[in-house]
């Protein structure tokens, strides 16, 4: 089964859970979503006090005035306040943020608020060592009066838990003073307040992809320029065509377009396990997606671009699904992309295994055929949008190397790697810990440059996913055999937080901004998903949003999807505004939860929206 680790910037944590094989889309035009439904949203609110605050002053640029019960912003003499708040246990999508501030003395022109970088302290912040704004400011006040509440909406800059930095700068000469966390009247101190829904995990959509575009789910990837999916499909047999579509969030196909298997040039046997036509994709981020694409016993075509058999091949397609460029990765037939993510400026990170000798493009990579080594090894690399190289590094183990088994970037550029490495191993030339002990999980972190910053061991089970979030945290998700998965938490240099076991069929994985996990759970019979609760009768499956505390945050009873062995057909994503998004195969029709999709008997590809 191949497994894919996802990384994904969220308020501070790294986390892992698994993504299985992709499938890939005629051009279809669009199409009305079956269902619109209809639910009372219900909101609940919390207020948040800063955990850090201090003014700068321009005049007394290396003074810190942290413990200072006035915040100011002026330009004469020039003074701007820094605001730090930390948003924990919101599990719905925020729906409305303000940060209030009580004005002890008002302006006629009061200060713009602005984003800013975390990293300061209050004790020693200084106007020299500021932070700068960061974006357009979040609001900018007119007059405003002694005893009275500064409002800003700050609704875009919260999208869930994790930190928050603002600025306060003024505009004018006539500064505001205002009453900062130290302020003798608590009910005038900094605060925060969110506004987010309670309605958890409910069914907000459910749409049926057009029979053309085959029945076999693949893989779901959100693009968060446009919050439109990236969908792949496929008919599911040796000799399948495989499509990439664009779906909006709620429901409407784009486009459409079918990757096509030429005549067979393979001269031995087809192997029923493998696609003739195989593709992932993940998006760019910018609106555009990247592919893998694994031609199989015959050439493919996409959009009148042919791939050669027995090559594996790297795409780059713009929103419209065009190509902007193209990449072969050498050694034909004995090169596999299993892992794809894109780092914050939109290159493409690619994880894998070859055997033998391959040229990434930085040159002969080759690990010795010897009878400890069986000729296999996994490499990681990165190319920039024109698919160009920018760094590549090679895994080498003396018992062989199955690649790279989950990949995520972080909001740095660092790369999260999950691999099982067995006997001696090296990563980019340095030794992989515990080779006395066997066959063995491992989570790199590798920095922007490609040096390898940390290696853990974890365990002797397989990677199925990682992610990351922006607080600092790596989140690992490992399978120790069919029924109990494990998760782990670590801090951002290396060090376990936590780990917690948890029970069930794990099949996928996302993680979202709000920083909780997705599990997708098959077929479930009496579980306990770590809430106490039992469920199952072994007729359904399950979809749990886990926090990164290991509390559950809710559970949502689906259809059992089908499968075709080995290969799952479920996969998960996760909005930025908290909404997850499950990509499976079922049996027509289906209800889930209240939404009823009309469609004829028979078998297709469902994408199910749920609420956060």
């Amino acid at each position: 089964m191949g497994r894919r680790m996802l990384w994904r910037a969220v308020g501070g944590v790294v986390a892992v859970g698994m993504l299985t094989h992709c499938g890939g889309p005629q051009d279809t035009g669009d199409a009305e979503p079956d269902v619109t439904p209809q639910a009372q949203e219900l909101s609940a609110s919390a207020t948040f006090g800063a955990t850090a605050d201090a003014r700068v002053e321009a005049g007394a640029p290396t003074t810190n005035f942290g413990t200072s019960s006035t915040l100011m912003a002026d330009l004469s003499p020039q003074s701007e306040s820094l605001l730090r708040f930390s948003v924990t246990n919101v599990s719905g999508r925020v729906t409305r943020a303000t940060l209030r501030l009580y004005a002890t003395d008002g302006s006629a022109d009061g200060p713009r608020l602005f984003l800013t970088a975390g990293g300061w302290s209050e004790s020693t912040v200084t106007w020299n060592t500021r932070p700068a704004p960061s974006g357009a400011a979040l609001g900018d006040k007119g007059a405003v009066s002694s005893g009275s509440w500064m409002e800003y909406d700050v609704t875009s800059a919260v999208k869930g838990n994790g930190e928050l930095n603002f600025l306060l700068v003024a505009t004018s000469s006539d500064g505001t003073d205002v009453a900062s966390r130290q302020a003798g009247t608590s009910s005038q101190r900094p605060q925060l307040v969110v506004v987010s829904e309670t309605e958890t995990g409910t069914v907000k959509g459910a749409w049926r992809m057009p029979d053309a575009a085959g029945w076999r789910a693949g893989m779901v990837s959100l693009d968060p320029a446009s919050q439109d999916l990236f969908v792949t499909t496929s008919n599911g047999r040796s000799d399948s065509t495989t499509w990439l579509s664009r779906v909006s969030s709620s429901g409407a196909v784009r486009w459409s377009y079918a990757l096509t298997p030429g005549p067979l040039t393979h001269p031995g046997p087809v192997d029923a396990e493998y696609q003739q036509c195989g593709m992932k994709a993940t998006a760019d981020l910018k609106g555009g997606a990247y592919l893998a694409i694994a031609p199989r016993y015959a050439p493919c075509t996409y959009r009148g671009r042919s791939f050669s058999d027995g090559s594996s091949w790297l795409a780059h397609v713009d929103g419209a699904g065009n190509v902007l460029a193209l990449r072969r990765l050498d050694a034909p037939g004995h090169t596999e992309a299993t892992a794809l993510a894109v780092d914050p400026s939109g290159n493409l990170v690619v994880g894998g295994s070859f055997v033998g000798t391959t040229d990434l493009g930085a040159g002969p990579l080759t690990t010795p055929d010897t009878p400890e080594t069986p000729g296999s090894a996994g490499y990681v690399v990165e190319y920039g949008p024109d698919l160009q190289l920018r760094w590549a590094r090679k895994f080498d183990s003396v018992g062989g190397h199955d690649g790279v088994d989950a990949l995520a970037v972080g909001p740095s550029g660092e790369v999260l790697l999950g691999t099982t490495v067995a006997g001696d191993a090296t990563f980019a030339g340095q030794p992989i810990p515990g080779g006395m002990a066997g066959d063995r999980l491992v989570a790199i972190l590798v920095n922007p440059d490609s040096t390898p910053r940390w290696m853990q061991v974890l365990s002797h089970g397989y990677c199925q996913s990682g992610h990351t979030s922006g607080l600092g945290t790596a989140v690992f998700v490992t399978v120790e055999d069919s029924q109990v998965f494990q998760v782990w938490i670590l801090e951002r240099d290396g060090t376990l937080r936590w780990t917690r076991y948890y029970s069930g069929d794990l099949r996928t994985s996302a993680i979202g901004a709000d920083g909780a996990l997705r599990l997708y759970f098959d077929r479930s019979e009496n579980r306990d998903f770590g809430d106490g609760v039992m469920r199952g009768d072994g007729q359904h499956d399950h979809v749990v949003k886990l926090g990164l505390d290991g509390n559950v945050r809710w559970v949502r009873e689906l259809p059992a999807a089908e499968f075709e062995w080995p290969r799952t057909t479920r996969s998960l994503a996760a909005s930025d505004t908290g909404q997850s998004f499950v990509l499976a195969t079922y049996t027509d029709p289906q209800r889930f939860g209240d939404v009823t999709v009309p469609s004829p008997a028979g078998t297709g590809v469902y994408l199910v929206r749920l609420a956060p």
